[in-house]
């Protein structure tokens, strides 16, 4: 008796740390997926290949409920996702889209070069480095403390996110209240006289497997956008911290007292730093490239299930209003917050300081042509029009102008839903 209630304690601690984990647990949950990739750990890559099989395997029994023209009864058997929510017909298809892009997006995240570089992060949040990029060579009381710098910043973040997953872990709870509500409406197709009562109780049992499968699924499709925002964010504040404390040693010290050394220092830190951040931009380029391909369409998708429940007059059930609002608000936030964030990466690197060695050049005399050289280089590699950082693929980089520009063509195809859905009869 005893073991079994320390073996049920054991597992609401840990159901517990997985649901409502702080910032150090939430790094802790990741730490052992990435070292196992990196140091190819047969067991982690063999669960990482049948993770990716069962995502491509969801993703193909959406297609077949979309393509299948299977009954009401059926559907509730199966427990059609679509159904559940109240979407159309064209919502398995979307999520057949979403669970496809997964696929994609996990099998990149994951890849042992990207797992070296956000090895970096949960390093620094475990403590198991000191030092980002630049290293000291003495310890100082005034060194930058990155792991509480980065806990501090991901407190909020990771709040939210713990709110986020409650809500999608409370799913099961209205899952199993609807399994009921329609095994009673259809008693007799669960139930039928004609076959044994257990044939029934094995149609009930296959409705709760794939429910659960697709709880799973929209678990799997939530960890991996968090792990997206939570790595690009992580990246931005500490690139944008190192770069504001390799500014400061030549924006706020008069003319006079920048030596040369000072000066070799700023542009090695510079370079250093520059080399690493344009590692980050080519390993995330893609994948917020690919998010934003599919979350695009589906977050439009699920605009018009509303503009047309509006237009139409319907009663919007509670579940349905709970799950378009919040995927709609979570990939606004994605698309726009997230964009926004990558423009800053580009205006971080090319006002780190340039103004200040353009001044430099022009009223300072140098030693050595050599030197002179260096920081010509320097100025003419980011006082430029070609930018860097964060791309569209091969789309060109995202500024502050490529995000005004998805900004109006997101509104331009908000108003043609509008414009279909209001001049189209049902």
């Amino acid at each position: 008796m005893l073991l079994s209630m320390n073996y049920v304690n054991n597992i609401l601690i840990t159901t517990y740390r997985w649901c409502w984990p702080n910032t150090r647990q939430y790094f802790k949950q990741i730490d052992p997926f990435i070292n196992g990739i990196i140091e190819q750990n047969e067991q982690i890559i063999r669960y990482h290949k049948y993770f990716l099989i069962y995502l491509l395997s969801s993703s193909i029994r959406f297609l077949l409920l979309y393509i299948l023209p299977l009954s009401k009864h059926y559907r509730i058997i199966i427990f059609d996702l679509s159904q559940f929510l109240r979407l159309t017909a064209e919502g398995n298809l979307i999520f057949m889209v979403v669970l496809f892009t997964m696929v994609y997006m996990y099998r990149y995240f994951f890849l042992p070069n990207n797992c070296r570089l956000n090895s970096t992060i949960v390093d620094i949040i475990l403590e198991k480095r000191k030092d980002f990029i630049i290293k000291s060579k003495s310890v100082s009381p005034l060194a930058m403390d990155w792991s509480n710098y980065l806990q501090n910043k991901m407190r909020i973040h990771v709040i939210r996110r713990n709110f986020e997953i409650c809500m999608s872990v409370s799913l099961i709870l209205y899952s199993q209240h609807y399994i009921t509500t329609q095994v009673q409406m259809n008693w007799s197709e669960f139930f039928n006289p004609a076959y044994t009562p257990l044939f029934g109780i094995i149609k009930i049992v296959i409705t709760e497997i794939v429910a659960l499968m697709a709880l799973i699924d929209s678990l799997l499709v939530f960890n991996m956008i968090e792990l997206l925002f939570t790595f690009m964010l992580c990246f931005y504040w500490l690139i944008s911290c190192e770069y504001d404390r390799i500014a400061n040693r030549i924006e706020y010290e008069p003319l006079e007292m920048i030596s040369h050394r000072l000066l070799g220092k700023f542009l090695r830190q510079n370079i250093q730093l520059f080399i690493f951040a344009d590692h980050v931009f080519r390993s995330y380029s893609a994948i917020f490239l690919a998010y934003l391909a599919c979350f695009l369409p589906v977050n439009l998708y699920q605009i018009s299930l509303i503009v047309r429940i509006y237009h139409m007059d319907q009663e919007m059930d509670l579940s349905q209003c709970l799950f378009l609002m919040s995927c709609i608000l979570t990939q606004c936030m994605g698309m726009f917050g997230i964009h926004y964030v990558c423009t800053q990466y580009s205006k971080r690197i090319h006002t780190n300081g340039i103004r200040r060695l353009i001044l430099v050049d022009t009223v300072k005399s140098f030693a050595s042509f050599g030197s002179h050289w260096k920081l010509c280089s320097q100025i003419e590699k980011f006082h430029t029009k070609n930018r860097y950082g964060v791309s569209y693929g091969k789309f060109g980089v995202i500024s502050v102008t490529g995000f005004v520009r998805f900004l109006l063509i997101y509104c331009k195809l908000m108003m043609m839903i509008f414009k279909i859905q209001m001049h189209t009869k049902y």
